[in-house]
């Protein structure tokens, strides 16, 4: 029989858990690992060599989706973690894309006092070779305090032409991350969300990388690796480059290949692996929008970290497909006062084995 559908979620659920109170058969199956490493190989060759495994048609161009992703979920019941349900108001869906075969993609940045890196995050976005009628940018100011952030936003809003291009600037209080994100995707149209930071910097294929892993793969949930920058400025150009060919041939250009070795190595959707380290990826990530409604979108705790962490772990519970593109496809910054650096670990860390508690809860339950 199935298990009985997860408490309320409560702030019960942070108290201290020790990892010997988890189940003891949570392990690390190698074959699996074999298995999804082989996977990652496949995406990897279709997103560089922009393969689709199914021709493209007039039904590949999709509006915002209000059906439940494919392949279903499991049996089991999606755990609730914040405000966003299935049944939220979809915004009027974006305009429709006649030239080549696209799909509407939302990109949701969240920003904190940091107008000088948010310039070079939305700079990233604009330079996309994805096709503009098909991406919208949705910026999110988290409640920022510094007085003169909302001119700086002003200038940015200007500078990019957001009434132009259709995008958007949303002046949000203060929710922290998970809330920032929320009311990001409450706003989308598209039927892909790509969620960035504000330290965030995209390489000009990001998003059609992510869309052609997506639409060949049916997957749900995507992260990739990462390139890492130090300071305040933008990437260098040459940074942005691209294996020669194929993923795994003999004609990659080992010159950037070793300009963009990640220090991270994400595995997918293992939520063997991701009780003891986050697999999953980092929180520049790019879903399905159907099912980040169905998951209920991030939970919006705050003064905490490993909201992503928590949401990926949901979503490999709910039986959504969770996977890596094996390339970096961003660069990730490091930062002074960044919020890892201004959160409790401990306390973070337990927040991203709530899954995990409350499925040892139903089991006990059972």
């Amino acid at each position: 029989p199935s298990p009985p559908p997860p408490p309320p979620y409560s702030s019960s659920m942070m108290e201290a858990t020790s990892l010997s109170s988890l189940p003891t058969y949570i392990s690390l199956p190698l074959d699996e690992v074999a298995a999804r490493t082989a996977a990652l190989r496949v995406v990897g060759i279709a997103v560089a060599s922009g393969m689709s495994v199914s021709p493209p048609d007039a039904t590949f161009w999709r509006e915002a989706e209000t059906s439940p992703p494919s392949p279903s979920p499991s049996s089991l019941p999606p755990l609730q973690a914040a405000s966003l349900t299935a049944s939220s108001p979809l915004p009027a869906a974006l305009p429709s894309y006649t030239g080549r075969h696209v799909v509407a993609v939302s990109v949701v940045i969240t920003t904190y006092n940091r107008a000088d890196l948010l310039r070079i995050a939305v700079a990233s976005v604009v330079a996309q070779d994805f096709p503009p009628a098909a991406l919208e940018l949705l910026v999110v100011d988290d409640g920022s305090p510094d007085p003169a952030v909302p001119m700086l936003l002003d200038a940015i809003e200007a500078d990019f032409d957001f009434a132009a291009r259709g995008w958007r600037l949303l002046r949000e209080p203060n929710r922290y991350l998970g809330g920032a994100r929320n009311a990001g995707a409450r706003a989308a149209r598209g039927k892909y969300l790509l969620f960035m930071d504000d330290d965030n910097a995209a390489k000009p294929y990001e998003v059609s990388a992510f869309v052609r892993a997506a639409e060949s793969t049916g997957g749900d949930v995507f992260t990739s690796f990462v390139d890492f920058i130090w300071g305040r400025d933008a990437p260098a150009p040459e940074t942005n480059r691209r294996y020669s060919g194929r993923m795994g041939s003999n004609t990659v250009d080992m010159e950037a290949k070793a300009r963009r070795s990640p220090s991270f190595v994400f595995l997918g959707g293992s939520v063997d692996v991701g009780l003891f380290k986050n697999c999953f990826g980092d929180a520049n990530s790019f879903f399905r929008r159907s099912a980040f409604l169905a998951l209920g979108g991030y939970s919006e705790d705050r003064q905490l970290g490993y909201e992503d962490w928590e949401l990926y772990t949901r979503a490999a519970y709910a039986g959504y497909t969770l996977q890596v593109v094996p390339e970096a496809l961003y660069h990730y910054r490091f930062t002074a006062g960044s919020m890892q650096k201004s959160t409790s670990y401990s306390r973070s860390r337990k927040r991203a084995l709530r899954a995990y508690t409350e499925r040892l809860q139903w089991a006990q339950a059972g």
